[in-house]
């Protein structure tokens, strides 16, 4: 599932270092945190899978609700599921909020959009007053294709809107911020340098007086190096791919 691709990596970095254990997460969000469409989320959501890669020193729970909006107004808000109530009596110890892309739906964003700060430091200050030491981390919206129906014109826009407006959340609150736009620049700087370091090698294998003169073994070795830069490329290209 693409957007799991996406939010793992950057939550795994985020989150391997040294704590008190364990240590309690919370995954807060929607469809996209609980694994819906998902054969098995009990095993494939995202943050089943992160349970799996921090290990036992964390207690990862999924509170995902499908189709719940960060609005109170909303139409499905999450602060009135079970879901909330279950990550508010979960006292996390760290907190990854990933709620968003359901506010776009044109009952929501068009009348209400004007509380989206507002309700989502709501949501913050709700988690801080069950553990004030809480570590607080939002995700911004993951991309999504444009065969999705959130995808519609109109939608669409409200979907840039609420991506610009979370960083402000974040900046507002003192937490950290997922940024996939960063995320992206810095995956096209280090493709850049990958590419170049790939044609490199291909030219000195390229080059007939190298591979002719130079031990069999050295030869082997620049062979097995542009090997590496290539999966690395392809690594590159596909996590850029990903991303939309």
């Amino acid at each position: 599932m693409k957007r799991l691709t996406i939010l793992l990596p950057l939550l795994l970095a985020a989150l391997l270092l040294p704590a008190r254990e364990p240590v309690r997460v919370a995954c807060i969000g929607n469809s996209i945190t609980f694994g819906y469409l998902l054969n098995d989320p009990a095993t494939e959501s995202y943050p089943s899978q992160l349970q799996e890669m921090l290990g036992e020193g964390y207690e990862v729970g999924n509170f995902g609700r499908s189709g719940a909006t960060l609005l109170r107004h909303g139409h499905r808000p999450y602060v009135e599921q079970p879901e909330w109530r279950g990550a508010l009596d979960f006292r996390p110890d760290i907190a990854v909020i990933h709620l968003g892309v359901n506010d776009t739906d044109p009952r929501n964003w068009p009348h209400y959009g004007d509380e989206f700060i507002g309700d989502y430091l709501a949501i913050i200050d709700t988690l801080r007053q069950q553990n004030p030491d809480v570590r607080i981390i939002l995700a911004n919206l993951t991309p999504i294709g444009a065969q999705h129906y959130r995808f519609r014109s109109g939608t669409r826009q409200w979907r840039d809107d609420i991506r610009r407006v979370i960083p402000q959340v974040a900046l507002a609150a003192g937490a950290e911020l997922i940024d996939f736009d960063k995320e992206r620049a810095r995956l096209e700087k280090e493709l850049e340098k990958a590419r170049k370091n790939y044609e490199g090698q291909m030219r000195k294998l390229s080059n007939e007086n190298f591979v002719s003169r130079a031990p069999e073994a050295v030869v082997q070795t620049e062979r097995e190096r542009a090997e590496k830069a290539r999966a690395l490329v392809e690594n590159l290209e596909a996590s850029l791919k990903n991303l939309g």
